[in-house]
């Protein structure tokens, strides 16, 4: 059942998400990272989104933002917590 629901959510992802992902595995952490932008201007509660950027991010204080975004909405991610400490 869990892999169902999964493969639901990637067939639910936004069209700039799998974009910049895409975007991401070819290098291009800057298109990557304006697309992850435009998103989350669009949908600012879209947790996955933050955990994107902060791998692509220009900068350690952007990197800490998204973090810290993905736990004000997801605050069990034990993975972000233990990226912040």
């Amino acid at each position: 059942m869990a892999a169902r629901q999964e493969y639901e959510e990637l067939q639910n992802l936004h069209p700039l998400y799998k974009e910049a992902k895409e975007a991401m595995e070819e290098g291009d952490n800057a298109q990557a990272e304006m697309m992850l932008d435009n998103l989350i201007s669009m949908q600012p509660k879209n947790a996955r989104a933050w955990l994107l950027l902060s791998q692509v991010a220009s900068g350690p204080e952007k990197v800490e933002k998204c973090l810290r975004q993905v736990l004000a909405i997801a605050p069990d991610n034990i993975e972000v917590s233990r990226r912040l400490r």
